[in-house]
């Protein structure tokens, strides 16, 4: 994406490349929301991961700031191709089951052996060839991204992680019905306040996925602009909060 197209993203600043940007992470809720002013994305079973490229060289870091790259040395020679010089992807890596669906237990599978059959689904962009994007509504992010991963080949492992606009409890049916593990709600012109500074108070939530616990941390932020919601058999859902 050429400087002219580059400066008439909306809020898109001239800026140097960030070290690190904390992604904001989800505040869950006891129903999806309404109204087309929300973006819906399945919720995926891995490792949430900020990808860095900077011309050859690429990083995966934690939400937790640790340098995974080493683990993801598959996916580091993949996400060489994408079409830009300097980008932050914020995504989760995954590894899929005999029927395509996100496993978490082949995935640790996968990180032990080595395997190379990992998947990194992307749903957001936040730095692109000088322009820090954090600023950005989502919906426009969202719309940049599509159109970078236009030039991303079929069979690569780097994904687009699309979404639907309002009729989100329908969806989040349909999810659990399908076996996934839950959806994602966000606001679609929501900007800044998506990504956070360190030190967020959290608070642990205690979700059942396939009447399985698992703990969850979850960012507690002034405004709620993202939510998740978790999947059990049978197309219900059930959580418990505890403070800690």
């Amino acid at each position: 994406m050429n400087q002219k197209h580059l400066q008439k993203i909306a809020g898109a600043r001239k800026a140097p490349m960030p070290e690190f940007i904390s992604p904001q992470l989800a505040t869950l809720e006891d129903k999806p929301p309404e109204g087309d002013h929300w973006f819906h994305e399945l919720k995926f079973d891995g490792y949430r991961m900020l990808c860095h490229i900077n011309g050859n060289q690429v990083r995966f870091w934690s939400r937790n700031k640790k340098d995974w790259t080493h683990k993801f040395a598959y996916l580091g020679r993949a996400v060489k191709e994408f079409p830009a010089g300097k980008v932050i992807l914020d995504g989760e890596v995954v590894a899929v089951d005999s029927k395509g669906r996100a496993s978490f237990q082949k995935l640790q599978q996968a990180m032990k052996t080595g395997d190379a059959g990992f998947v990194f689904h992307v749903f957001d962009l936040l730095y692109l060839d000088g322009y820090l994007l954090t600023k950005t509504p989502l919906h426009e992010r969202k719309r940049v991204l599509a159109e970078l991963f236009e030039s991303v080949p079929a069979q690569s492992p780097l994904r687009f992680s699309d979404h639907i606009e309002g009729n989100g409890e329908q969806f989040f049916a349909q999810a659990c019905a399908y076996g996934i593990e839950g959806i994602v709600s966000k606001l679609h012109d929501s900007q800044g306040e998506m990504y956070q500074a360190p030190g967020v108070r959290d608070r642990r939530v205690l979700a059942f996925r396939q009447g399985l616990p698992r703990v969850w941390r979850i960012g507690v932020g002034g405004l709620r602009q993202a939510q998740a919601y978790f999947c059990r058999p049978g197309g219900d859902w059930v959580f418990h909060s505890a403070t800690s």
